[in-house]
């Protein structure tokens, strides 16, 4: 069983990205993903992100910040190398009715696919927004797609995930947890900068660190990164909201039905394939 302070971490240092977006490349070329049209959006602050957002296809995104200090006229730019922050306490995993959500012994958060009935409560329940829909699941049901950490990079020996292995500027890093927490707290404390994803233990000894690590000169509130509060464990905050809302017995009823009408689509669909491949 690997430990928490020494599975799989990366350190993004916001301080030394240059936007090249040559990790945004890496990582569609190494898990094949497809290109996508992109576009200016109306949002002067963030336009020149390209794609807009993250995607099914688009696991890794290179964040362009402008902010404006008025007192003293300047303007600063911030580029963040943005995706999935593989939780130590993930809020995806409990709210998923099938398992397919799943935590590997090195902590890689991912996803059995056949598994996935596209309920969509994962998505729900991220407040990174790093999850998203893609038509090619199986028998015909969307399924979920995200950053994987390159975790077959890793199964096959390889020290580095592809979006580390391509950045010019040493702005990713990647090793083990403790290693790379410690090297953001060092960072942060040279550049008098701030921290995100390092452990901040809450109510009932509720953990909500990352994998992955960030350092700023810019408070990460202002960078539209998820504040403490936004980042809560799920399982507290489902108790919560169940019980404000009606209790346990409804909600387990709606999801039995839910996931009854799931599996019997998916067992349609897959017949009416396996008809389909007969007559052929």
């Amino acid at each position: 069983m690997v430990s928490i302070y020494n599975r799989p971490s990366m350190l993004f240092d916001l301080t030394k990205c240059i936007a090249c977006r040559a990790c945004q490349v890496a990582c569609k070329r190494w898990n094949k993903r497809p290109a996508e049209e992109t576009s200016l959006n109306s949002d002067p602050a963030t336009q020149w992100t390209n794609p807009p957002r993250l995607s099914s296809n688009t696991w890794r995104l290179v964040k362009y910040k402008l902010t404006y200090d008025e007192e003293n006229d300047e303007v600063t730019w911030t580029f963040i190398p943005y995706s999935c922050m593989h939780c130590n306490d993930p809020p995806c995993l409990p709210v998923c009715p099938t398992k397919a959500i799943y935590k590997r012994d090195d902590g890689i958060v991912h996803i059995h696919s056949e598994r996935c009935i596209g309920c969509g409560y994962c998505i729900e329940a991220c407040p990174y927004k790093v999850r998203f829909f893609a038509d090619d699941g199986y028998f015909g049901i969307k399924s979920i797609y995200k950053c994987t950490y390159c975790l077959d990079r890793l199964d096959a020996g390889l020290e580095k995930t592809a979006c580390v292995q391509a950045c010019p500027t040493e702005a990713l890093e990647f090793g083990e947890y403790t290693e790379m927490h410690e090297k953001a707290r060092q960072r942060a404390k040279a550049v008098g900068g701030y921290i995100y994803g390092d452990e901040a233990p809450l109510q009932r000894g509720s953990d909500i660190g990352t994998a992955s690590v960030y350092v700023s000169k810019a408070p990460f509130e202002e960078l539209g990164f998820p504040t403490e509060e936004q980042r809560i464990s799920a399982p507290f905050v489902m108790e919560r909201i169940l019980l404000e809302r009606g209790g346990l017995a409804i909600f387990g009823l709606g999801v039995l039905s839910f996931l009854g009408f799931a599996l019997w689509r998916r067992e349609r669909i897959g017949r009416a394939k396996m008809r389909e491949l007969s007559k052929e």
